[in-house]
């Protein structure tokens, strides 16, 4: 039997003679590390040849050599499996890992991802044990041990046919410091960010939509729970046990599901599960790209991202694909008190990027800060639903992020064209300054103030201009007339000023 990595097979075997009174079947395999065995169903898990064994009770066997080689999935649900499989039975990623453990070592889970340009690259060679091929370019390659994993890095990115390589590095929820258990208060919502950002009053204004705005949380998984009661959406993955169940067994993506269904009172706002953390709030970058393209797939019009981590060139294509497709992403900055220039996807520009501060409006002492910060949001005391049909508060950008993605998704219910950054421009238009006067590294715009979306428009600002041609040549008394582009089409104020770099050569007007 011939497999490739990831893709299941079943075996079945048969007793002589058919009617031996007792005709139990032991199903084994010479070598768990290439495949795996249950009831006669096998499961490749690694490149090599293993040996699949049914044994009856009286000792008679029979048995059935099973090579496993690279498997190049055909569409994105076959590689999302198969990637995942392969994540699933990895050692290294059995073993509990801190945060700081993963930031002292990137190659920790002996894993790369890898683009090329489909020329047929060797990966068996560079000692792999399993691979999985995209049908993007993208390879997912699993190795023994994460110095193996960092020597075919080190030989794959100056290879020709590679665009980029990269370790699949571990990925951390965005909260802080230990939460604090609490009953619910009882108070028409739960987080003080709702009021504080006039999310009330803008809800109240939205008539009932005919069509459910979808918000992936891309998280830890969501659980049941009274707050969430027919707002949580089917048809969400579990990226980690890999299976149609994202149930949260941390806690975290249940907290931020809530705070966004707390801030869309009474709206069609519904939660789509993305299960790419596991019981301890950690995950992959691949993981959470494979999240992302799912939630873009699965009808998602927000995706909350309450996770942090290094950069990976996989992430932020993730991200900007999502955006291209007309996906708001919206990102938690971070919890790490540093500049957010060194984490992904707090760095995306074209992600919706969420500082956290407290009741005061002051940023928290633990969030981020840097040049992509578009907004800031209540980070601090935020009380939500976890798993057990309890509440509690936590701290964290993570709790920041959620507000933010309910805003954007009111902002979609009420203007449907928007797109990406026509509604983070609605969101910089409605912010209240805070800290420095204007634009800032520690709060962006400020926070958004959604109740002036009640009784004004948002100003459209120009996103991007373009001329129609990049060179030209003339003749000394020759002119040419050059077309303008402003985009939006729609901006309030498409007018530009025309400059010339050297007046004595070309002049314009």
């Amino acid at each position: 039997l011939a497999l490739g990595c990831g893709e299941t097979a079943q075996l079945t075997a048969t007793t002589t003679p058919a009617d031996v009174i007792n005709n139990a079947i032991a199903w084994t395999t010479s070598d768990d590390a290439v495949a795996l065995v249950s009831d006669g169903e096998v499961t490749a898990v690694g490149m090599g040849t293993a040996t699949i064994t049914a044994t009856t009770s009286n000792g008679m066997a029979a048995s059935c050599n099973v090579t496993v080689n690279a498997m190049e999935a055909e569409t994105f649900d076959d590689f999302a499996l198969a990637a995942s499989t392969i994540i699933a039975n990895s050692e290294a990623d059995k073993v509990d890992v801190t945060s700081e453990e993963a930031e002292a070592n990137e190659f920790l889970s002996a894993r790369l991802i890898v683009r090329d340009d489909g020329a047929g690259i060797d990966y068996a060679s560079l000692g792999a044990a399993a691979v999985v091929k995209g049908d993007d370019g993208v390879s997912v390659l699993q190795f023994a041990t994460s110095e193996a994993a960092e020597a075919a890095c080190a030989s794959l990115s100056s290879a020709e046919h590679v665009s980029w390589a990269e370790p699949d590095r571990y990925v951390f929820v965005e909260e802080d410091d230990a939460p604090v258990m609490k009953t619910s208060s009882g108070s028409p919502f739960f987080s003080w960010g709702v009021e504080q950002m006039g999310a009330d009053k803008l809800a109240a204004s939205l008539a009932p939509s005919a069509d459910s705005i979808f918000v992936a949380i891309v998280d830890t998984g969501v659980a049941d729970h009274p707050m969430l009661d027919g707002r949580i959406a089917s048809g969400g993955y579990d990226f980690v046990s890999n299976d149609d169940n994202p149930t949260d067994e941390q806690g975290h993506g249940t907290h931020v599901a809530g705070t966004v269904v707390d801030c869309t009172p009474d709206l069609d706002a519904m939660i789509l599960p993305v299960r790419v953390l596991n019981a301890k709030g950690r995950g992959t970058s691949s993981q959470i790209a494979l999240g992302i393209r799912y939630a873009v797939e699965h009808r998602a019009s927000v995706i909350n991202l309450s996770l942090g981590g290094c950069e990976s060139s996989y992430l932020h294509e993730a991200v900007m694909d999502a955006v291209e497709q007309g996906v708001v992403v919206v990102a938690a900055a971070g919890n790490e008190e540093d500049d957010t220039a060194d984490y992904c996807p707090a760095h995306v520009e074209e992600a919706i990027v969420v500082s956290a501060i407290n009741e005061d409006g002051c940023r928290a002492s633990f969030s981020n800060y840097g040049s992509s910060v578009d907004v800031a949001a209540p980070g601090v005391q935020i009380e939500s639903c976890i798993p057990g049909g309890e509440y509690q508060i936590k701290n964290g950008t993570s709790m920041a992020a959620p507000h933010v993605s309910a805003a954007a998704a009111m902002l979609k219910l009420k203007y449907p064209s928007y797109t990406p950054a026509q509604i983070e421009q609605a969101l910089k238009w409605c912010a209240v300054d805070l800290g420095a006067e204007g634009r800032d590294d520690e709060y962006g715009y400020g926070l958004p103030d959604l109740s002036k979306f009640v009784d004004a428009e948002p100003s459209i600002e120009p996103t991007g201009v373009s001329l129609s041609r990049e060179s030209a040549e003339l003749e000394v008394g020759q002119s040419l007339v050059l077309p303008v582009t402003v985009e939006p089409a729609d901006a309030d104020d498409a007018s530009v000023e025309w400059a010339t770099s050297d007046p004595s050569v070309a002049t314009v007007s």
